[in-house]
C-alpha cells in the first residue's frame, strides 16, 4: 500500500474548509457521488464546494472518502452518516496529487483499561 504525505495538523473541520475557500453560507453546496475504484469497487465521496467553478459554471469540488479505519467499523458515507457526525467530520485534503482526501471523526476515544 502507497503512504502519502497527510499531515494530521491540516485536519480542519468542514466549516473550517468552507473558511478557508472564502465560502460563506448558502454557497457552502455538498453532494455524496459513487464512484468505482480501477478494480470496479463502488465507494462513496463527499464532495464539498471548494470555491471554484468547472468550465460549464457549475461549483468545482474537493472529495473525501472515509478513513480506513472508519470503513473497517462498517461505517457507510451517506446524508445520515454526515448529518450525525456533522459536528465531529474532519477533514485531509488531498496531498500528493490525489483525488480524494480523507474524512474522518475528531474524538472518539476509547476507555484504554478495555483493551
Amino acid at each position: 500500500m502507497t503512504k502519502h504525505d497527510f499531515d494530521f495538523d491540516d485536519a480542519m473541520s468542514v466549516s473550517e474548509f468552507f473558511k478557508s475557500k472564502g465560502l460563506k453560507k448558502g454557497n457552502r453546496s455538498f453532494m455524496i457521488k459513487t464512484c468505482h475504484s480501477e478494480e470496479g469497487e463502488a465507494f462513496q465521496a463527499l464532495g464539498l464546494a471548494n470555491g471554484d467553478k468547472t468550465d460549464d459554471g457549475r461549483n468545482a469540488m474537493t472529495f473525501f472518502v472515509l478513513s480506513r479505519n472508519l470503513e473497517d467499523k462498517g461505517e457507510v458515507l451517506d446524508k445520515a452518516f454526515i448529518k450525525e457526525h456533522k459536528e465531529d467530520l474532519m477533514l485531509l485534503e488531498p496531498v500528493d496529487d490525489l483525488k480524494f482526501g480523507i474524512a474522518f471523526l475528531a474524538g472518539g476515544t476509547e476507555d484504554w483499561d478495555d483493551l
